[in-house]
């Protein structure tokens, strides 16, 4: 018996052994990955379908349009797969964008599965309207297709009844071609694979490299200090032109004026005194992180904190390669911060974000500080009746939207419920930052689990590159892309499943948002221009 178990765990790993290699030889072999797109699009053609045929179910009509529309956009990518490999010679590691296909992918599934029910695209009290309409759809589906002519006029007195009539257009999806033309859900995905291949033509040449290093503080004075202006003065909420985060694009100019400053300087930056590096050099570091650190945290947008502040962190420590830099710059950060707070105090909502993590079932104090002003504008949402709506009742119409994703997790289990058969729409505004729980309850745990190992793969694949990176630039250029890319997903996850605190941001290629699919899409270019990079030069090496 004991042999026959070595036998089989051997056989396990030589088989493992091969599939490694095979996955990692197949890494640049273009053929390869373009069957794994095109099957890509094909199961997102039948997950269309799936949706479309539990829809019947439900009682409403998804249009065949919107479908059609998301599969053009899907194929469009994958065509920019094609002119990166036969236009540009790509040489660099493919894995990268086929995982970006399949979670763009999963994003759009998830995006069809949601705005094709009228429930969720309706906003307040049409939403029980268009509830009641699907409702009234399935009973007289059933009537319909479990009555023959007499039982029907045994019980209605007639063989045609109002709700009869009313099947062929109850909750029927009336989007017509113009609008899905003109839709912003249509060039929105154009336009970021229109900014993906100008990153990645601009990023493999060296001459653009050069100039964008050599300017990198003009960079950041030109266009952050502006942009982050306008962000501070003109927002509300992290948000403006339409609810829109313009925000995303600094992500971009931030790693180019870092890494450049940190080019500059590393160097010196290793030579320390009491823990410190010089500061003429830490100074104009100091002041290009504040940049992208201080304008959230005087909008309150901790997730963007947190983000930049773990990327910043990060690029520090591949440039100085000294861990202990590390915990007296964080200790002067937290001071900083601690003493912001001090004068200008934690915001409101900061404050309700964690007692919603902390406290989910515990409604607050009605007379809290952070809460009373919520409760006054909830109250008055209602109107006359709003001033009988009790403490307990409005905390959990707040907290309505952590709750309802909790319950949807727990309602997927393992395999899910199905495609179209869950209730995602219960979820206000899932399609963004909780649409990780609208795909984690139709998919399941293996949905789930699939994202996320579709995740740490580009993860792995950016990390890989900024290794073999042959200067420090590049390198950490390719460790800034790779650290927000899979950062911005492991917070947006984790404040879904409630492992912290919810931070209102997004998940890269999934969620619904115009500026985030851009900015993170040219974060691609970007890191498959040094994958190019990284290639040829491996490749003039190996011939001389």
């Amino acid at each position: 018996m004991i042999t026959q178990i070595q036998i089989l765990v051997g056989a396990t790993y030589r088989c493992l052994r091969v599939f490694v290699a095979d996955v990692m030889e197949m890494k640049n072999r273009p053929s390869s990955h373009l069957l794994i797109q095109g099957v890509i699009l094909i199961s997102t053609a039948i997950a269309d379908v799936a949706i479309i045929t539990a829809a019947h179910l439900r009682g409403y009509e998804p249009s065949w349009l919107l479908a059609i529309r998301d599969l053009l956009a899907l194929a469009l990518v994958i065509a920019g797969f094609v002119v990166l490999i036969a236009r540009f010679r790509y040489r660099g590691n493919l894995i990268i964008y086929t995982c970006v296909v399949l979670l763009f992918s999963i994003g759009l599934i998830a995006q069809f599965r949601l705005f094709s029910d009228p429930e969720y695209t309706a906003r307040g009290d049409q939403r029980a309207a268009a509830r009641l309409a699907k409702a009234h759809a399935v009973r007289a589906r059933a009537i319909q297709e479990g009555y023959d002519q007499a039982k029907l006029a045994y019980v209605f007195g007639k063989t045609e009844t109002e709700e009869l009539s009313r099947i062929k257009k109850t909750a029927l999806d009336q989007t017509t071609l113009s609008e899905v033309t003109v839709s912003g859900r249509t060039f929105i995905p154009l336009l970021s694979l229109a900014g993906l291949l100008v990153a990645f033509g601009l990023i493999r040449r060296e001459d653009v490299l050069l100039w964008i290093q050599r300017h990198s503080l003009l960079i950041a004075l030109a266009t952050l200090a502006p942009l982050m202006l306008i962000i501070v003065v003109f927002t509300r909420g992290g948000k403006f032109l339409g609810g829109m985060t313009p925000w995303e694009p600094a992500k971009v100019l931030f790693l180019f004026s870092l890494s450049g400053i940190l080019v500059d300087s590393y160097r010196v930056l290793r030579k320390t005194q009491w823990g410190l590096p010089p500061l003429r050099f830490f100074f104009p570091l100091v002041i290009t992180a504040a940049f992208g650190l201080v304008p959230f945290f005087i909008l309150g947008d901790f997730g963007q904190l947190l983000v930049f502040g773990i990327v910043y962190t990060l690029l520090y420590l591949v440039a100085v390669k000294r861990p202990g830099q590390v915990l007296p710059g964080l200790a002067i950060l937290v001071l900083v911060f601690m003493l912001i707070s001090a004068v200008g105090g934690i915001p409101d909502r900061v404050k309700y974000r964690y007692h919603l993590w902390e406290h989910t079932w515990q409604p607050p104090l009605e007379n809290a500080e952070w809460w009373a002003p919520y409760l006054e504008r909830l109250r008055a949402t209602y109107g006359q009746s709003g001033s009988n709506l009790s403490n307990e009742d409005a905390w959990f119409d707040q907290g309505s939207q952590l709750i309802q994703a909790i319950f949807g997790i727990s309602h997927g289990k393992v395999a899910g419920t199905g495609l179209g058969l869950g209730l995602p729409e219960t979820v206000p505004v899932s399609d963004s930052d909780f649409i990780y729980a609208a795909i984690a309850e139709e998919l399941g745990m293996i949905g789930g689990l699939s994202l996320l190992l579709c995740v740490l793969l580009l993860g792995g694949a950016g990390l890989r590159e900024a290794i073999q990176a042959p200067d420090m630039y590049t390198k950490l250029l390719a460790a800034g892309v790779t650290a927000f890319l899979v950062f911005q997903a492991f917070v947006n996850m984790a404040g879904v499943l409630k492992l912290t605190p919810m931070t209102g941001i997004t998940l890269p290629f999934v969620s619904h948002g115009g500026w985030s699919l851009l900015t993170s899409l040219t974060m691609v270019g970007i890191l498959m221009g040094i994958s190019h990079r990284n290639a040829v030069q491996s490749i003039r090496m190996s011939q001389s």
